[in-house]
């Protein structure tokens, strides 16, 4: 057991077996950019234009009147005057806490389409108002500038471009059995959704970093922790970790600065292509960056934000585009969502930018009750609905919006769904059940 300003890192037990002990994959992203936001109006600004909720503040609207109910949290702290960290909502007991780690969360148009997703990570500087860094695709930063600009208004704070390197880490002890406790939960996750005062969160944060980067702490700027897989990482021992770690331009790969001392065995360390990292993450059904999706298309709903931990918020009030969202989240109707499937002759899609419709073998006539029906019938040559559209793809495994009437045949096996490309060209589409999804 490691300790570092009294917060233990605990590392795991050795196990005998033919596999190795600890595995470790990275890969170095050059397809992000960062904007540094600072001043004492930053989380008040961003609180404003995020899905997720960092203040603690709690509305609660009546969608069918004008009245609301609203109520804050009393921190024995201020988010505002100094450098704290992010306060999230729900923890360990239903508690808030107070977090040093990256937060996933997502920007909106005015009519509650998604701009883009990002990760907002918390400077770990004793500043004396908030510092982040806000990752978005390269693609798309300098629309995400002109947008944090163009509402900027008479809010305090400023705004910056940094040259920063990123890096998709993953983590894992493959000889811990399933039905164990997987190490990461009490080292990592369960800590780290415990703490209560920006103090102890920083601590922690110094602690993870001298655990796994020993000798290296000031030149890791950021860590992300994938929290959408949360629940995978709680029912399966031997699941790695997915972290995402900002570093400045000196490091030239992670495992000549990972820490193997931390634990009493050996690790098999390599780096991979990126597209290893995004061909997980769409096994699991979640997006990074515009890369997975067209921006301003989609519904954060429809890509499962209400899933993922803070990623999005029905109480925190008003925020651009949350009209829908919170209309959505009131009435409960939502047509359709992300769900990750497999494509077996995936090599037939000569594009990977593109929205492919999906058909199915089986079209649902009907189902919709809120559809009004057309008096004069469906004509012979009307042209059938899709039953969704394959957002993106890495080779044989994608991400579809699929429409939630289809779940239970598609999940069930009792349907068929392909891409229909020409007269001689047909890919088949897959959908597996995702993680989150329960009948």
């Amino acid at each position: 057991m490691i300790r570092t300003n009294n917060i233990a890192f605990k590392t795991v037990r050795r196990y005998t077996s033919s596999k190795p002990d600890g595995i470790l994959r990275y890969a170095k992203l050059t397809e992000k950019s960062y904007l540094k936001i600072h001043g004492p109006d930053t989380i008040k600004f961003l609180n404003g234009l995020v899905t997720s909720k960092l203040l603690p503040n709690f509305t609660k609207k009546n969608l069918t009147t004008v009245t609301e109910k609203s109520r804050a949290i009393n921190l024995p702290f201020s988010l505002h005057d100094s450098n704290v960290g992010i306060y999230n909502d729900v923890g360990i007991n239903d508690e808030f806490y107070i977090s040093r780690f990256g937060q996933y969360t997502g920007f909106l148009n005015g009519r509650g389409k998604l701009i883009t997703d990002s990760i907002i990570y918390p400077l770990f500087d004793k500043a004396p108002y908030p510092e982040f860094y806000l990752e978005f695709n390269k693609n798309i930063v300098h629309k995400m500038h002109t947008f944090l600009q163009h509402h900027k208004l008479l809010s305090k704070f400023k705004l910056n471009t940094e040259k920063l390197q990123t890096w998709d880490v993953s983590i894992g002890f493959p000889t811990v059995e399933e039905h164990d406790e997987n190490p990461w939960v009490g080292n990592i996750l369960n800590p780290m959704m415990s703490i209560q005062n920006p103090e102890d969160a920083l601590s922690f944060i110094n602690n993870v970093k001298t655990a796994l980067f020993d000798g290296y702490e000031k030149n890791i700027l950021g860590i992300y922790v994938e929290r959408r897989t949360d629940p995978l990482i709680r029912q399966n021992g031997s699941m790695p970790l997915s972290l995402r770690l900002v570093t400045d331009d000196t490091i030239k790969s992670i495992s000549s600065i990972y820490n193997e001392k931390t634990f009493p065995f050996k690790f098999d360390m390599k780096e991979v292509e990126p597209s290893f990292f995004r061909k997980q993450r769409l096994t699991y059904g979640i997006t990074d960056g515009t890369q997975d999706f067209k921006s301003e298309s989609l519904l954060p709903l429809e890509l499962n934000f209400d899933k993922w931990h803070n990623a999005v918020s029905e109480n925190k009030g008003c925020y651009v585009g949350q009209e829908l969202t919170a209309r959505t989240f009131s009435t409960g109707i939502l047509r359709k969502r992300v769900v990750p499937v497999t494509l077996p002759n995936f090599k037939l899609l000569e594009s990977n930018n593109d929205y492919f419709e999906i058909q199915a073998k089986n079209p649902i006539q009907g189902s919709d009750p809120n559809l009004a029906q057309s008096p004069f019938g469906q004509s012979k040559n009307s042209r059938k609905r899709p039953a969704g559209a394959l957002v993106a793809h890495e080779g044989d495994v994608g991400l579809a919006l699929l429409r939630t009437e289809y779940f239970q045949t598609a999940f069930g096996n009792n349907n068929k769904f392909y891409i229909h490309l020409n007269d001689t060209k047909t890919v088949e589409v897959h959908p597996q059940k995702p993680f989150w999804y329960s009948e």
